[in-house]
């Protein structure tokens, strides 16, 4: 295990190295070192795992590794998503604000896009139990400030929001599909 730690130590000395010729290892020895701290490759062989200290398997990280809750990361991205929506949204100007809390400016064109899709996402992730609300409200946002931007990429992202909630809603009334076509 020692030979283990000596290796990590000098991993570790690569990334942050020292500049000085001699090294600090986290172990309290040294390791001679070039101007930028990189350990001679020699030390590496010489660090090399013995036979009684082999490196942990994967079944032994997994046995000490906690369990964790597999709905856990969507509650989470439910409840950024949540955050996002509730405090950057701007009722009285109808758009999303550029911070939170607002500093009296509105969000670019594509972060509102960014936004949306992450809307879009919440819907998928629930099946339409949660933030179904927000699609209509969004693109009315949009709608009203207007789909173009000077930047082809940007209507890209809004081009892929539209889309999506196309393809989540199946809304066939004007707008919807038919604005995407047009902002390509």
């Amino acid at each position: 295990m020692k030979a283990m730690q000596r290796i990590a130590s000098l991993a570790l000395l690569f990334v942050c190295g020292c500049g000085d010729g001699a090294a600090q290892l986290t172990d309290g020895s040294t390791a001679p070192a070039d101007a930028t701290g990189v350990v001679d490759a020699a030390i590496l062989e010489d660090a090399a795992p013995v036979e009684d200290a082999a490196p942990p398997v994967a079944a032994d990280l997994a046995d000490a590794a906690p369990a964790i809750d597999p709905t856990l990361p969507h509650a989470r991205a439910d409840e950024a998503l949540e955050r996002l929506l509730l405090d950057f949204w701007s009722g009285p100007q109808g758009y999303l604000n550029r911070t939170a809390p607002s500093d009296g400016n509105l969000t670019g064109y594509w972060t509102f896009a960014q936004a949306w899709d992450a809307a879009l996402d919440g819907v998928e992730r629930t099946q339409g139990k949660r933030f179904a609300g927000w699609i209509e409200t969004l693109y009315l946002a949009q709608d009203a400030r207007g789909w173009s931007s000077d930047y082809y990429d940007d209507e890209s992202w809004m081009t892929l929001a539209l889309i999506r909630a196309y393809d989540l809603t199946g809304d066939r009334s004007p707008g919807g599909f038919s604005v995407a076509r047009v902002v390509i």
